[in-house]
């Protein structure tokens, strides 16, 4: 299968995927100041700190009728998890679409047309530009295991 391929099948997991803004949910950070009996007691920093009982949501709500705002999606056991799983699902669809330029055959098409550019200087920085498409359709068409 190649990268083409499986992009192609990564667009229809996106379309069938909770839609909607994700984000990392986060959570004032307080400054304790004193102890209580059963909890600290302190004034917000100002600061927020990911709040790890929530985790990774989205506010997209497909049940008008749900009392609740929000839908959980997962809880990550670390904040970098979190940060990555909310950036990539929101960049998903648009790297999807670039990905999905990519066809069978463009790597011969693009080498083909550095080989007619190569003969004038002149053309040294669209060769560049050209060399790495080059290598992102070579990437996109090889066969992955």
């Amino acid at each position: 299968m190649t990268l083409i391929e499986d992009v192609a099948g990564l667009k229809e997991l996106e379309k069938k995927a909770t839609p909607g803004e994700w984000i990392k949910a986060e959570q004032l950070e307080y400054d304790a100041d004193y102890e209580t009996a059963d909890h600290l007691v302190g004034g917000p920093t100002g600061r927020t700190e990911y709040d790890r009982d929530i985790g990774v949501f989205t506010t997209y709500n497909a049940d008008p009728d749900e009392i609740y705002d929000d839908a959980i999606i997962c809880r990550p056991d670390m904040e970098d998890d979190a940060d990555f799983i909310a950036k990539l699902r929101n960049a998903a669809p648009a790297l999807l679409d670039v990905l999905g330029a990519f066809r069978k055959g463009d790597a011969d098409s693009i080498d083909t047309v550095i080989g007619a550019l190569s003969f004038n200087p002149q053309w040294a920085p669209h060769i560049a530009v050209l060399q790495r498409m080059y290598e992102a359709a070579a990437k996109m068409e090889a066969k992955q295991e």
